[in-house]
């Protein structure tokens, strides 16, 4: 059986192959990514994150983490200075609490207790 320290640490992993996802995806580069056309409308100097294709295309490609602090040194010092370790725990105690599993379809239902049928 897993210590409740080792969890928290599940978590941190968990954390760090969210960030990693995207960087072993790779790059994609296509005419769509590229957008082409709004470079031509921006112009050189001009102000892209206020372009819809900049927001619909930084959604799927930015990693919002959960437990990591990307705010101001200040922020994280006024919120009592937290460690990784307590976010983690904190975390995992919320999912045991409040993790509710998908119900199984009707259907699916049938199958298992089919199978458990011809097990038993």
């Amino acid at each position: 059986m897993l210590r409740k320290s080792n969890l928290g640490f599940r978590v941190i992993a968990d954390e760090i192959i969210g960030q990693v996802k995207p960087l072993v995806r790779g790059i994609e580069v296509n005419e769509e990514i590229l957008a082409l056309d709004v470079i031509a409308k921006v112009g050189p100097g001009g102000d892209f994150m206020s372009e819809r294709h900049t927001i619909d295309t930084f959604r799927g490609e930015w990693f919002f983490p959960t437990l990591i602090s990307r705010r101001r040194s200040q922020d994280w010092e006024d919120n009592g200075r937290p460690d990784l370790a307590a976010n983690a725990q904190k975390k995992l105690l919320g999912i045991i609490e409040n993790h509710q599993p998908p119900r199984l379809d009707e259907e699916t239902k049938k199958r298992v207790h089919a199978i458990v049928e011809r097990l038993q």
